[in-house]
């Protein structure tokens, strides 16, 4: 699960590997099996292929340059900032990048965000200037074994990851929101049951989100309804711009055995770190 030429160094490409077994149906009213025993621990569940599919806005931030003026040739050279204000911007680069290794210093111990940002070294986020990140869930489709409950469930994962990060969501009916969720029979990539697709400026600002959730794995297995909340939450977990934990026992985790309960405190305080650190490269460049 995890960036691609479109895909990030992040990212990664997984899937789910167990058979069915009946058991009593369950409160959400699906049938009488469940999809995707939860104990055979040599049979993991992989949650994405593609987090990131995080791609980059054209535009540069700021607004500094315009389409029109660089198809004419001189754009760049009318819109440019001043020298004062160059050298302005590159010292409060530097400042932030300086703060944010201090942070990451003093408080990235029982975190996984040095991985994360082993790469190209980009916080990437939503801002936290208080507004709201619009969300919207596909409220019907006619995949077989998809049930209304499982909105609930998707709906959920965005209200977990809520109560960690200073973001609030509010769901519409407006299939133009800014993250989207929408449901599939399944995912064509071997072992993928989940996918995110992030859009972000050059700066590290996210600016939307595409997640797909599958409700059977690519064999046609139907994913229980446990495993269908790990994925989610994992989804969610991209979308507001966290990669991968090599921690197993992580909700973001790349792979897991499907017997997870929720966010572990690992993946609580990276997210909170995430938050507190300023958008863009920690080399201040």
């Amino acid at each position: 699960m995890s960036r691609p030429p479109a895909h990030d160094a992040r990212g990664t490409s997984d899937g789910a590997r167990d058979a069915q077994r009946l058991v009593p149906r369950g409160a959400s009213g699906r049938p009488a099996w469940e999809r995707l025993p939860l104990v055979l621990a040599a049979a993991l569940v992989a949650f994405v292929g593609v987090q990131g599919w995080r791609v980059r806005e054209a535009a540069t931030p700021g607004g500094i340059t315009d389409a029109a003026g660089e198809a004419a040739g001189d754009g760049a050279a009318r819109h440019a900032a001043p020298p004062d204000d160059v050298s302005r911007d590159a010292a409060l680069r530097a400042a932030r990048a300086m703060a944010a290794r201090a942070r990451l210093r003093a408080d990235s111990a029982g975190t996984y965000i040095g991985a994360m940002l082993r790469g190209d070294g980009l916080v990437v986020r939503w801002p936290d200037d208080g507004r709201a990140v619009t969300v919207w869930v596909q409220p019907r489709t006619t995949v077989r074994d998809w049930y209304p409950a499982d909105v609930a469930v998707a709906r959920d994962a965005f209200d977990a990851w809520a109560r960690v990060v200073p973001l609030r969501f509010v769901f519409t009916n407006d299939s133009a929101a800014a993250v989207r969720v929408r449901w599939t029979d399944r995912l064509t990539h071997e072992e993928q049951v989940g996918q995110n697709r992030l859009t972000y400026r050059p700066d590290g600002v996210v600016m939307g989100a595409e997640v797909t959730l599958a409700v059977h794995d690519p064999r046609g297995r139907t994913l229980a309804p446990e495993v269908l909340r790990l994925i989610a939450l994992h989804e969610v977990g991209h979308a507001i711009g966290l990669a991968h934990s090599a921690d197993g026992r992580d909700v973001m985790a790349a792979r897991t055995d499907g017997r997870g309960r929720g966010l572990t405190p690992a993946d609580v305080a990276t997210a909170r770190l995430l938050y507190a650190l300023p958008v863009g490269r920690i080399d201040g460049q």
